[in-house]
């Protein structure tokens, strides 16, 4: 798969004519760059410099690939540089801050070391009044709702799991159903704070056949010390809340769950912003990131 880093590579050594000054700009070894150079060459299956020369060129084959074949990747070559010394701040949300925000950090300062990324802690609704207000480039979410100032795309999506206290007697299951939790109070996030994810969990329990008892609980992903005791019960939940929770909760599967029973992962960004460079550049990294994850259940 084609990086960041290494059309930035590129993109430098043309602009420098030289490995050696590229290295320099990227603040990375003169082999790093020639490796970043030559990965790029072998995945797209052609020789893009002409380094018989004494100043390094685009051979015929790379003027054809970025002129004809793919200008959009011309495109994006010129923006790059727009990306040096830019600011901007992404919003998540408590829930994809590990398996997607940590990682966008790594590899940002890797293939955008100029660029200077700043986070906040959002619920998804106020996730989402920032990006609309132009606060955040953009914020990793769940389940945003729907507004014609901003668009949203699903990054990854996961099979809901039962999640309980390891005191809970269903802790020692390592399956139920949800028939089995007609009984059962569960925990949700306050509605005004995430109402996608609050009304999809809803669904999945009314469609079980009960009408199920739901209690908001703000502090659902603390540890079980931290919460009071009105506040602690069962919840459905990802499967990667796992190392969002800690040792305190046991995730249990559900079976017979509706394939369209699953929880997702979205990236939301102002439709003002669709030809924005820094944008598009943490976009991109964020539908690797996904793609790093697979398929889950």
């Amino acid at each position: 798969m084609v990086s960041l880093g290494q059309i930035d590579a590129l993109r430098s050594v043309l602009h420098h004519g030289s490995f050696t000054r590229a290295a320099a700009e990227l603040r990375v070894s003169r082999a790093a760059v020639s490796q970043r150079l030559a990965a790029l060459e072998r995945e797209l299956g052609v020789e893009l410099l002409d380094r018989s020369a004494r100043q390094l060129t685009l051979s015929e084959a790379g003027r054809l690939l970025l002129g004809r074949v793919d200008p959009a990747l011309t495109r994006f070559l010129d923006a790059l540089p727009r990306l040096s010394g830019a600011v901007v701040t992404v919003g998540h949300t408590i829930t994809t801050e590990v398996q997607f925000v940590t990682r966008l950090l790594e590899i940002a300062a890797t293939e955008l070391p100029t660029l200077d990324i700043r986070l906040r802690r959002l619920w998804t609704s106020e996730a989402c009044e920032a990006v609309a207000a132009g606060e955040l480039g953009l914020a990793v979410v769940r389940h945003p709702p729907w507004t014609p100032d901003l668009r949203s795309e699903l990054l990854w999506d996961s099979e809901f799991v039962l999640r309980v206290p390891r005191t809970h007697p269903l802790a020692r299951r390592s399956e139920v159903r949800l028939e089995e939790l007609r009984d059962e109070s569960f925990l949700v996030i306050p509605r005004e704070l995430s109402p996608g994810t609050y009304d999809l969990i809803e669904s999945v329990l009314l469609q079980s056949g009960f009408e199920p008892r739901l209690r908001h609980n703000p502090v659902l992903f603390t540890r079980i010390a931290d919460q009071p005791p009105s506040f602690r019960g069962v919840s459905l939940a990802p499967r990667f809340d796992d190392e969002v929770s800690g040792d305190d909760f046991r995730q249990i599967r559900i079976a017979g769950l509706k394939q369209h029973h699953r929880m997702g992962v979205h990236v939301v960004s102002r439709q003002a912003d669709r030809s924005n460079p820094v944008v598009n550049a943490l976009l991109g990294i964020l539908r690797r990131i996904a793609a790093e994850q697979g398929d889950d259940g």
